[in-house]
């Protein structure tokens, strides 16, 4: 339409003796697409707003379901392996079916400490690690959950998706049967199984740490493009500085 229009200005243009209109045709016609261009760009600057803020509540609630989560692997590590250490991803899968191995549920952690962004719900004070699961998984799930209802239509499909597979996951399903499942203890009783030890309830299957390290490279992502937008600054969750020697916070 615009080329068009454009060509029918020129046609008058071009003869000398329609010039004086065709130049009022192309000048109406530029001052009508100038003005178009004008109120696209602003609408698109107040929809490019609004979807940042949009961008920085999921990020928000993403890095807070990240770091969630490992909270309380932090904990059994500072209980457990002491000696450990964790700088990155690698260090993390090697070290994670010790932390399932060596754990009592009857214990309680020594030392507790959750830092931001960990979600505020979790507490681990002065109960026993099996509590702390019931805790940890109610806490996650939880905030999953209102993650996908509050902002499903807001989201990538891909995080959309993988936030599905967290709350319908393997692990979800045996870190809630520590303290949920009375038929698990029965079976586990049946085939002569310790109750009191992680390793009998949980797999150490590695889907669900693959998938956990997915949504922090996302919200690594997410950091790079709202940072073109705005001030507020954020950071992806770093293993290695989480699971450093507690006694660097005292």
């Amino acid at each position: 339409m615009f080329a068009g229009t454009v060509l029918f200005g020129l046609i008058f243009y071009l003869n000398p003796y329609t010039r004086g209109f065709g130049v009022i045709v192309l000048t109406e016609i530029g001052s009508i697409w100038f003005t178009v261009l004008l109120v696209n760009r602003i609408l698109d600057k107040r929809e490019r707003k609004r979807r940042v803020a949009i961008d920085q509540r999921i990020l928000t609630e993403t890095l807070t379901i990240v770091a969630s989560f490992f909270s309380i692997w932090k904990h059994i590590a500072w209980r457990y392996q002491t000696k450990s250490v964790v700088k990155n991803e690698k260090d993390f899968i090697n070290l994670y079916p010790q932390l399932i191995d060596s754990c009592r549920l009857s214990d309680k952690f020594e030392l507790v400490s959750t830092h931001h962004p960990e979600s505020w719900n979790l507490f681990f004070h002065e109960i026993t690690i099996r509590e702390c699961f019931k805790n940890y998984c109610e806490t996650l799930t939880a905030a999953t959950e209102l993650l996908i209802n509050n902002f499903k239509i807001h989201m990538e499909p891909e995080l959309l998706g993988a936030l599905l597979e967290i709350t319908e996951s393997q692990f979800i399903r045996e870190a809630s049967s520590i303290y949920d499942s009375s038929e698990t203890e029965l079976v586990l009783n049946e085939f002569e199984k310790d109750t009191n030890r992680l390793d009998s309830y949980i797999s150490g299957n590695v889907n669900i740490l693959n998938k956990i390290f997915w949504l922090n490279s996302y919200c690594e992502h997410m950091i790079s493009r709202i940072s073109n937008y705005t001030d507020q600054s954020f950071q992806s969750y770093k293993l290695s500085e989480y699971f450093k020697d507690p006694k660097s916070y005292m």
